[in-house]
């Protein structure tokens, strides 16, 4: 005999009445949304994954949303590995083509197509923008075609890849002389000759620069020195402009000689030294430059 005061479990007729309910229930869901499209796993909008009535059911429409949704992600996985794949293969491709137009362009440059190179040299600084080749070459195609700002601009830009080469600091100040710019030129020999202090050719640059500036005494330590390590006619003939400005004018007349000795074809020394002798009063040995200069120059 049951005793009504302990709580009995439920009958099997209940646990079914209940079950039934729940799927007419979830059957007029379905019948609302409409037929189910997954495939096998579901066959109709009124089944369900979990037949027990102490899960919450699963409808079609559920279990679509969770397969579009995983249909989305496959796609989205898909789609960044090919863009990888792409972008891996035109990385690997930038290489070889910046070698490609780095070799036409040098063709070009040596060809005097500076045009033609430095669009070439364009392609390849774009593929590799730290190409130090590349940025070399454009420096001196710019100053070829006498884009003299643009040059000062490839060649700061090659300092920033590569400090330890002071080249681009002597070409630097070439370009500043070149465009009357003269402190800045003797500021980038300084820095050069830092690094360099035997280089003739950039003490006798920066000494061009001084006597450019009226420096006179600047000019002629750099003068002189620049001679000293390589005797040469314009190191001379500078130190002869620079003695003859200022009074010294044996020591210049000493110093044309010298200049002259080195290459006697240069007309304008002969006339160089022809008017100093003339200024000192040797009219026969102005007479004899003057002569010299002339025959020189229609030799």
């Amino acid at each position: 005999m049951e005793n009504p005061d302990i709580p009995q479990p439920p009958s099997a007729g209940s646990a079914l009445q209940r079950r039934s309910k729940e799927r007419q229930e979830n059957e007029k869901e379905a019948v609302a949304t409409g037929p189910s499209v997954v495939g096998d796993l579901v066959e109709t909008p009124q089944e369900y994954l979990h037949d027990s009535p102490n899960l919450a059911p699963v409808t079609a429409r559920q279990v679509d949303k969770r397969r579009y949704r995983i249909l989305a992600i496959a796609i989205g996985v898909v789609i960044f590995v090919s863009g990888a794949v792409y972008l891996g293969v035109k990385q690997a491709e930038k290489p070889q083509q910046a070698a490609t137009e780095l070799r036409g362009a040098e063709q070009s440059a040596r060809a005097g197509k500076y045009s033609e190179a430095g669009l070439a040299l364009d392609r390849v600084i774009s593929l590799q923008p730290k190409s130090v080749p590349a940025w070399a070459l454009r420096a001196t195609t710019y100053k070829n075609q006498q884009q003299l700002d643009k040059a000062l601009m490839a060649y700061g830009r090659l300092l920033e890849l590569d400090p330890a080469n002071p080249q681009y600091l002597f070409e630097r100040g070439a370009i500043y002389s070149l465009q009357g710019k003269y402190n800045e030129a003797v500021g980038e020999y300084d820095r050069y000759l830092q690094a360099k202090p035997e280089s003739a050719r950039a003490l006798y640059l920066r000494g061009e620069a001084q006597v450019a500036l009226g420096r006179d005494s600047l000019a002629l330590a750099d003068l002189r020195r620049s001679v000293s390590l390589q005797p040469t006619v314009e190191g001379f003939y500078q130190i002869g402009v620079v003695q003859e400005r200022g009074g010294q004018l044996d020591s210049a007349l000493d110093s044309y000689t010298k200049a002259i000795d080195l290459d006697p074809g240069r007309v304008y020394y002969w006339s160089a030294r022809g008017a100093l002798k003339k200024k000192m009063g040797d009219l026969k040995g102005a007479d004899a430059d003057y002569a010299n200069a002339k025959s020189r120059w229609h030799m």
